[in-house]
């Protein structure tokens, strides 16, 4: 229609439009079920604030795990993403917007190594560019970097609800689904591995099992009562004892947790 070939045409405009008011919009489009459809049928005109856009279409991956180019894989998994949420849903569009600049060809098959921290770098640019807040950045570029992450044990589970929040974890478990569910135009209903690992995720939560730090059944001021030195090394041990309550060789229980602290102390001075 006329509104259509208006927007077509006069898409350059858009430039002249503030960062802020075209971040609004496009976080109010990218969250509706049929964003893809958008982006695919107004591309020109999302190219000209996100010209990242261009790089990702038409790019072919030369793998068998993917049926369509980086961009159209991005908008099956895009329209694959169960929770609607601005965050998740911008970095479903932009986690393989690193592969373009990381590809290479080796043994007849498309490779594309370091291409989760290469992305974290692109979004950080395009979201600076939309004036976005800090935290929204960080969500999103977190999910990017992490995106590819081997998660096989229960520790692995528990150090990254620790470091991304357990919110931007699960988070990163509905990306993974929806990276699977965006390589075919016949996607699986269930991932098996995604679906363990959820279960993982409840199970910790319902358990109340310890992930982060202020779990630990101790603080830095029992540290320094047993005769450690204000300083660095306070957070050092506590972390120390973190990841072995964590892989589950040591009880989060005051004494246990004392004496293994009393013995870190002891041979930090020894390797004095």
């Amino acid at each position: 229609g006329k509104t259509s070939n208006a927007m077509h045409r006069y898409a350059p405009l858009l430039k002249r439009i503030s960062p802020e008011r075209i971040r609004e919009e496009f976080l109010a489009i990218i969250v509706l079920k049929d964003a893809d459809q958008w982006i695919r049928e107004y591309l020109d005109v999302f190219e000209v604030f996100l010209p990242e856009l261009r790089k990702m279409e038409g790019f072919k991956q030369h793998s068998p795990y993917h049926e369509f180019d980086v961009l159209e894989h991005s908008l099956h998994a895009l329209h694959a993403v169960k929770d609607r949420n601005p965050a998740l849903c911008t970095a479903t569009l932009f986690h393989d917007v690193g592969k373009p600049d990381a590809f290479f060809f080796k043994d007849g098959c498309g490779h594309f190594y370091g291409h989760a921290d290469k992305g974290e770098e692109i979004v950080k640019q395009i979201l600076t560019r939309l004036k976005c807040s800090n935290d929204f950045m960080e969500e999103v570029s977190s999910l990017v970097k992490w995106h590819m992450v081997e998660i096989k044990e229960k520790k692995t589970v528990k150090r990254l609800m620790n470091r991304l929040t357990p919110k931007v974890f699960y988070e990163l478990l509905e990306l993974r689904e929806a990276d699977i569910k965006g390589c075919t135009s016949r996607p699986p209903l269930k991932i098996p591995y995604v679906e363990a690992l959820k279960q993982v995720y409840q199970s910790i939560l319902d358990q109340k099992e310890p992930f982060s730090l202020k779990d630990l059944k101790i603080d830095g001021n029992d540290l320094l009562a047993v005769g450690l030195e204000r300083g660095p090394e306070v957070g050092a041990i506590l972390k120390s004892l973190l990841l072995k309550v964590e892989d589950g060789s040591l009880p989060n229980e005051r004494e246990p947790l004392l004496l293994e602290a009393k013995k870190e102390i002891e041979e930090k001075k020894k390797a004095k």
